[in-house]
Parts: structure tokens; C-alpha cells; sequence
């Protein structure tokens, strides 16, 4: 893999102990990690396919029989977010969140050292903006688990709201913990100076 030069700092010899802390955290992301993300975005997508087929089936009996399923509108609203919570971190890990990368595309060409470490910081904050969100949201899906909350019409079909809240906790605490992994990945390379090209495609994408 070829390294990227960096201007005006000297590498810093990379020490035994940085590679052994390096190459466990990228099995990690690369083998149990990444296994994990990718299934979550599997299941992700089964369940918009699911929908489609809800949506077109719903349309059908409305127009053909008059006879709608019932509570479409409410499952559709309860997948929305229990969708984009399983594939967030999939998303991030593979590089396709959309993003503007016109003044780093600058930095990364005359100084990559000092652009990896923003990037480290930008994801540093990622991780603690998706760590409050789960935080956040622990005591109200367990609110909505005691007290069963529900949406949906009372006597013909209602979903309890928890375990969607659940999953935004599950996709909120995986994608902290990959922006988690991405930080300390660039954090080194910015410390040691060395910069690998792939680092900016994980992280910028237009």
C-alpha cells in the first residue's frame, strides 16, 4: 500500500507496540466488526424490500378490492427509522455518507498529515454525537417497553413503538463505536506521519 508523503513533519518510527494495537484494532474492524455491519445492512435492506412489498400491496387492495392492509402508514413510520439505524454504520465504514470535501480535498494534497488529524477530530465528534443519541434514547424506549406504547388503530392492529427505538440504540452505539475506530486510526497516522491514501476515501466522499 503506498504512503502518502507528508510536508514539513517527519514521520515517527512506528514502535512494536503501535503496530500490535493497529493490527488488533483492524482485525477487529475488518473480520468481527465488519461482518457485523454488513449483516445489519442486509437485514436493513430485506426490510425495505419488505416495505415495498407493504406499499405496493397496500395500493393493489385499496384501488382493486377496496380493502387497504390496515396500518400500513404506521409501519412504514416505525421501519423508517429502525431502516436507517441498521445501515448507518455500513454506510460510514464503506465511505458513501454524502459529505463536501472541497477545502480538505486542498489540505489532503499540501498537508495529508495535519488532514488526517481532522478528520480524526471530525470523527471523535461523530462518535460522541452518535453516543448521545443512544444515550438519549435508552430511557424513552424503555418507557415505551414498560408502559407499551403502541401505534396503530386499538382493535384492529397496533405495533408497540420499543423495539424500533431499540434498534436506534443498537445503530447508534455500532456507528459511535466505527467513528470510534476511524478516529484512532487517523489519530495515528497523524502521529506517526503515516498517511495512507485509503484513509481519505473511508472518511470524504462527494
Amino acid at each position: 500500500m503506498t504512503e502518502v508523503e507528508t510536508t514539513g513533519d517527519t514521520a515517527r518510527p512506528e514502535t512494536p507496540r503501535d503496530e500490535g494495537v493497529l493490527a488488533s484494532i483492524s482485525h477487529f474492524e475488518g473480520m468481527t466488526f465488519g461482518r457485523l455491519t454488513s449483516g445489519m445492512n442486509i437485514v436493513g435492506s430485506i426490510w425495505i424490500v419488505l416495505m415495498v412489498f407493504l406499499v405496493v400491496g397496500d395500493v393493489v387492495g385499496r384501488e382493486a378490492f377496496n380493502y387497504p392492509i390496515p396500518a400500513t402508514k404506521e409501519m412504514v413510520q416505525l421501519s423508517i427509522p429502525g431502516i436507517v439505524f441498521l445501515q448507518l454504520a455500513n454506510t460510514l465504514r464503506e465511505g458513501r455518507h454524502v459529505s463536501s470535501d472541497v477545502l480538505m480535498g486542498v489540505v489532503q494534497r499540501k498537508c495529508p498529515r495535519i488532514a488526517v488529524g481532522f478528520f480524526g477530530l471530525f470523527n471523535l465528534l461523530g462518535a460522541g454525537m452518535m453516543g448521545m443519541i443512544a444515550i438519549l434514547i435508552t430511557p424513552k424506549s424503555w418507557q415505551a417497553y414498560t408502559e407499551d406504547f403502541e401505534k396503530g388503530t386499538q382493535g384492529i392492529f397496533t405495533l408497540p413503538e420499543w423495539p424500533v427505538m431499540a434498534l436506534v440504540i443498537l445503530g447508534s452505539g455500532i456507528m459511535a463505536i466505527q467513528y470510534l475506530i476511524f478516529a484512532i486510526r487517523d489519530f495515528h497516522a497523524a502521529a506517526t506521519g503515516r498517511v495512507q491514501p485509503d484513509l481519505f476515501h473511508d472518511t470524504t466522499s462527494t
